[in-house]
């Protein structure tokens, strides 16, 4: 067994900068997929009557992101 030495809490210090900038990077990222889930719906009528798809077809579509 290899016997590993413990890490000190010091090493892994992260500044309040790099905190907040993660946090707001996973935030955009979050809103830029709710915003994508609902234009999709919103466009997904529209579409399927100019394409002249059947009510199943656009379910292929939306599986993807659900």
């Amino acid at each position: 067994m290899n016997k590993t030495t413990p890490v000190r809490s010091e090493e892994f210090k992260v500044s309040g900068f790099q905190r907040t900038s993660v946090l707001v990077i996973c935030f955009l990222l979050y809103t830029i997929n709710f915003m994508d889930r609902q234009v999709l719906s919103a466009v997904l009528e529209p579409m399927k009557i100019d394409l002249g798809f059947t009510d199943t077809r656009p379910g292929y579509f939306k599986r993807p992101f659900s």
